[in-house]
């Protein structure tokens, strides 16, 4: 009511403007530690990730539009998550993405 009449349909979400790790879709990672359990021994652990790197407030914005509702995101700091906006959590660079991109995988949803 209140919300709706100053912010119109939608009310703002709130969310950090951190990079999250590249989400992975369950059925790739199954794949990927599959692949792993299988196959040759290896000598160090193995570093699995999604496609594509995020920060959330870009997320929410894909979410909201999906829903048919006009994005209205601000972003904020979240105390704890300083290793994230600081990229410190993302895979190295030669690590290949598995599984489908955000994009793709919200389009498969309801």
């Amino acid at each position: 009511a209140l919300a709706d009449a100053v912010f119109g349909a939608q009310p703002p979400a709130p969310a950090s403007a951190s990079a999250l790790p590249p989400a992975i879709h369950l059925a790739a990672a199954a794949d990927a530690i599959a692949d792993v359990a299988l196959g040759a021994p290896k000598p160090a652990g193995v570093i699995v990730a999604g496609p594509e790197t995020h920060d959330i407030a870009d997320l929410a914005k894909q979410i909201a539009a999906k829903r048919g509702g006009r994005p209205r995101v601000m972003t904020a700091p979240v105390p704890g998550m300083e290793a994230f906006g600081k990229g410190l959590l993302l895979p190295p660079a030669d690590v290949p993405g598995v599984g489908p991109t955000f994009a793709e995988w919200l389009r498969t949803r309801g």
